[in-house]
């Protein structure tokens, strides 16, 4: 998996988008991640990858957790850089795959769809035995699987946003996601489009992919996280 370009038009004005569109939903969803990872334990070693502009890495760090944000999207990682202004976060750009930093993690996380940008089943693999590599002996691994419902098309219209998200199927699980918005800040308006590849992947699928890197299903929180249109699995490694 290659460094992405995604979310170059628009990184700046990520964050706002989707408050508009998800406000308490993600700041729900947020919460509950959270609590999940304070039950892990305190002041832990922490690899968060696909960081995005760090809505869970930053609380993550203020709860003094030592975290390390891998993030392939440059624009991205420069927003969180931006907010992270007491430099309490490690930074790296890259993606699960290509990593090749520091080792010795209590925690890894790919959640809030990063799973949906991996289209290929040998670069998921991949991802997960890298994923195994950083971890401790006893680490643990914590993943959402978004559910197939997640990559249908919807229209937001609210609150000075226009934001019109198209999935075109491309068979055997895989998409073309398209994006148009329209976004009003203040007298200024922002536009941009953007145009990228996913994939849905079955729990089955994932579950052999972590089995190949050396990882096994600990316990399934889904349950708990009912709101989120996605399986939540904490996985340890063997």
């Amino acid at each position: 998996m290659t460094k992405l370009i995604y979310h170059r038009d628009w990184a700046k004005y990520y964050d706002e988008v989707n408050h508009r569109c998800f406000g308490a939903y993600y700041d729900e969803l947020t919460r509950q991640t959270l609590q999940l990872i304070s039950k892990l334990g305190a002041g832990l070693q922490i690899i968060d990858f696909g960081a995005g502009t760090g809505r869970i890495a930053l609380p993550l760090a203020a709860l003094g957790h030592r975290v390390t944000a891998v993030e392939p999207s440059e624009a991205m990682l420069a927003q969180l850089a931006s907010k992270d202004i007491s430099t309490a976060i490690t930074q790296c750009h890259a993606s699960m795959q290509s990593y090749d930093g520091v080792e010795g993690f209590d925690l890894a996380l790919a959640v809030f769809t990063v799973l949906g940008y991996i289209t290929k089943e040998e670069d998921l693999v991949a991802s997960f035995c890298n994923v195994a590599r950083v971890l401790k002996p006893s680490g643990r691994f914590l993943i959402d699987i978004p559910q197939e419902v997640l990559f249908s098309s919807h229209l937001v219209q609210r609150q000075g946003l226009e934001r019109n998200i198209t999935f075109v199927s491309k068979g055997a699980n895989h998409y073309l996601y398209r994006e148009k918005t329209r976004l009003e800040l203040g007298a200024e308006v922002i536009t941009y489009q953007e145009e990228l590849p996913m994939r849905y992947w079955t729990p089955d699928e994932i579950k052999a992919a972590l089995q190949k890197a050396g990882l096994v299903l600990e316990k399934d929180y889904s349950s708990k996280f009912a709101m989120a249109g996605a399986s939540y699995w904490l996985c340890r490694k063997v």
